[in-house]
């Protein structure tokens, strides 16, 4: 399955949420190993992230931290956007929502972000 990083980016919070609910042991092994490589290209993402800050951002003395000026917001978001686009292969089988039975509860916007992973 071809995803973005964004989508990855964006389905953690609700993947989260769905693996926290008791659900059959079969989909659960499925959505761990989803988990797991999910947790491999977000854990590159926020390397990067902290790459493109590094690169792009001035010391605050202030707060002791590193921030990136509005000069050079645009260079880094334009940097950072283009790694959330780039496309990667997943290695999973859409899961069919019936394996969940009846009693999954789901938010609309959870579903829609999880969508992907179901069939």
């Amino acid at each position: 399955m071809k995803m973005k990083m964004f989508e990855i980016r964006n389905m953690k919070d609700p993947l989260t949420k769905l693996i926290e609910k008791e659900i059959p042991a079969r989909a659960a092994f499925r959505l761990n190993n989803l988990v797991k490589q999910f947790d491999n290209y977000l854990t590159e993402i926020e390397q990067y992230r902290v790459k493109l800050i590094n690169t792009y951002g001035t010391k605050n003395e202030e707060k002791g931290e590193i921030e990136v000026p509005p000069k050079k917001m645009r260079d880094f978001m334009k940097e950072m956007n283009e790694l959330l686009g780039e496309e990667v292969e997943i290695d999973f089988k859409p899961i069919n929502i019936n394996m969940f039975g009846d009693d999954l509860m789901l938010s609309t916007k959870d579903l829609m972000i999880l969508e992907k992973i179901f069939e």
